[in-house]
C-alpha cells in the first residue's frame, strides 16, 4: 500500500555543451507535473497546470540557471520531447545572444539533436524502471 503513493520520478541533469557549460539542463518524467518540488516552488498556482502534460521552466536561482523539461509519464512521446526541446533551445539561445539564421542552421540542428537525444535516454532510462510495474 506504501508503495502506491511513493512518487515516481526519473530525472537526470547535465550541463550544456558548447554554449553555455556553466548553466544545466534537466529533464524530469513524472506521473503529473506537480509531482516536481522544484517546479511547484516557481509558480504560484501548479493546479494551473492540471490541463497540461508537458512544461518547461527556468530556474535562476543558483549561480548556474537550470532549464528543466518536465513530461508526464501517461502522454510523453518522440512529438512532446521535441516540441518542449525546441522551446528549451529558443530560451538558451536566446539567453546567450543566439540569432538562428535559417541559411547557416547546421549549429542548431546539432543542438536539437543534442537535446533530444538527451530527453529521449532520460524517457528511455524511465521505461525501464517503471514499465514493469504496470
Amino acid at each position: 500500500m506504501e508503495q502506491e503513493n511513493k512518487l515516481k520520478i526519473t530525472t537526470k541533469t547535465t550541463k550544456i555543451p558548447l554554449y553555455c557549460p556553466d548553466n544545466r539542463i534537466r529533464v524530469c518524467v513524472v506521473d503529473r507535473l506537480k509531482d516536481v518540488k522544484s517546479f511547484r516552488d516557481t509558480v504560484e498556482d501548479a493546479d494551473q497546470y492540471d490541463v497540461a502534460d508537458a512544461v518547461l521552466f527556468i530556474d535562476e536561482s543558483k549561480k548556474y540557471t537550470t532549464f528543466t523539461m518536465i513530461f508526464e509519464r501517461e502522454h510523453i512521446g518522440a512529438g512532446h520531447i521535441a516540441h518542449e526541446s525546441i522551446h528549451m533551445k529558443n530560451h538558451i539561445f536566446g539567453s546567450i545572444g543566439i540569432e538562428l539564421d535559417p541559411a547557416n542552421d547546421e549549429p542548431e540542428a546539432y543542438f536539437m539533436q543534442w537535446l533530444v537525444d538527451f530527453a529521449t535516454s532520460v524517457w528511455k532510462k524511465d521505461q525501464e524502471r517503471f514499465q514493469k510495474d504496470e
